[in-house]
């Protein structure tokens, strides 16, 4: 059993739940050069929706307005539920601070999954245990010190056009592509 560790990024995306009320704060961990990131504000509404008693389904869509600069410190999160019906929900949600102007607005779509058609995903190609690769020199950017970055280089031969050769009658039809891809491990 693998116990749950928290990490920074749950930190900064904390929010604590009101009626339709909820707050937060920013978070230096993820705070950019005049605000925070914006993929951490899109988080933290997201987490806001996620948490949220009424939500009922998985998040379909989330399209996020950032209307003005955040500063700084603690907002406020004004969640409403639009519209719902029996597989799906709208949510509106609305970031401010002090009382001012909304600072960002949020759509978001959830809805409940039905069985559907499935596919079978990529396999991911083998290389050695990230213990094993040295690890990518830091950087300045206060964010980045959050990751643990090593890269590595693998070559494959792309699948479908081996299956291709195979199936082919002439032995010259088609040939097997090898590739470089560079990965990347991050903790």
């Amino acid at each position: 059993m693998f116990a749950r560790t928290q990490h920074l990024f749950d930190d900064a995306t904390r929010v604590t739940a009101g009626d339709s009320r909820w707050s937060g704060r920013t978070s230096e961990d993820y705070w950019a050069f005049v605000g925070p990131f914006g993929g951490a504000t899109a988080a933290t509404i997201l987490r806001a929706l996620i948490d949220h008693p009424q939500r009922a389904g998985d998040p379909l869509s989330l399209t996020v307005n950032f209307c003005a600069p955040i500063a700084q410190g603690s907002f406020d999160l004004d969640v409403r539920l639009v519209k719902a019906n029996r597989s799906t929900q709208h949510w509106c949600v609305e970031l401010t601070q002090g009382g001012a102007d909304v600072a960002t607005l949020a759509t978001a779509v959830f809805a409940e999954r039905r069985p559907s058609w499935s596919h079978q995903p990529a396999e991911f190609p083998k290389g050695p245990p990230p213990e094993q690769i040295p690890p990518y020199p830091k950087v300045a950017a206060s964010w980045v010190k959050q990751y643990d970055f090593r890269f590595v280089e693998v070559i494959r031969i792309s699948a479908a056009r081996s299956r291709m050769r195979r199936q082919a009658r002439s032995p010259n039809y088609g040939s097997a592509i090898a590739f470089r891809e560079r990965l990347m491990c991050c903790r």
